[in-house]
């Protein structure tokens, strides 16, 4: 779902294809707006036909939760009055939600505004300028919102899947090449590489002095046996 944020870009689900303009109540009206950005985000008939703005807060098809999300609305009760002389209250919808707390909502007014965008804040109770003694009531989800909300989260993680399995493709293709360029050693050099595994024979070592004793001692036997030698021709 693409948020509102700025143009004027109303078209029949605003007019004429509108319950509440086919009526004569078409925009400015808080209720009448609301149905036709309902039916832009679904690209569906909104369900709900008729009814002040309080009223929707009771349709079916509207279910309350605990904390705004995009695509939501927000509902007032208080207001001015219908013909009836009814409290009509207020009726607009959540587009974008911030770290803080503040959500920015479009919405029309009666005999006011065409649409806006205000940024509502929880630690006011969500007041909405200009308005006409409004008390936040709820937010509310339309449930064809709803499945839209959930079919682009099944499609997110269907590619989130798709994504990972060419990813463990790619590994596996990768893990492939490489055996291919690996060379295994057979036939002599496989022999040569299993004689590299037997263990070398080590020359013992003895310390520097010990083998100068030995070598002068060597080297006194040697004289001797020159001379002894000598003597006996």
């Amino acid at each position: 779902m693409e948020e509102r944020r700025t143009g004027d870009n109303l078209g029949d689900w605003y007019y004429s294809a509108n319950p509440y303009f086919q009526r004569g109540y078409g925009l400015p009206n808080c209720t009448a707006y609301v149905w036709g950005r309902l039916s832009e985000l679904t690209g569906q008939p909104c369900t709900v036909q008729r009814g002040n703005a309080i009223d929707w807060a009771f349709k079916p098809e509207m279910k309350k939760i605990d904390n705004p999300t995009m695509g939501c609305v927000i509902i007032y009760s208080g207001g001015i009055r219908d013909s009836y002389g009814r409290l009509c209250g207020h009726i607009g919808v959540v587009e974008h939600l911030y770290s803080d707390g503040s959500i920015d909502v479009s919405m029309s007014s009666y005999g006011g505004y065409t649409w806006r965008i205000y940024n509502l804040k929880p630690s006011d109770g969500y007041y909405v300028p200009e308005s006409y003694g409004l008390t936040f009531y709820g937010f509310y989800m339309y449930d064809g919102v709803q499945r839209v909300i959930e079919q682009e989260q099944m499609e997110r993680e269907q590619r989130e899947i798709e994504k990972q399995m060419k990813r463990d493709l790619f590994k596996k293709q990768f893990e492939q090449s490489v055996d291919l360029r690996t060379i295994k050693p057979k036939g002599i050099l496989k022999g040569l590489e299993q004689e590299q595994d037997i263990p070398k024979m080590e020359i013992p070592h003895f310390p520097l002095d010990s083998a100068i004793f030995v070598l002068l001692f060597l080297i006194l036997i040697g004289k001797k046996i020159i001379k002894k030698t000598t003597v006996d021709n």
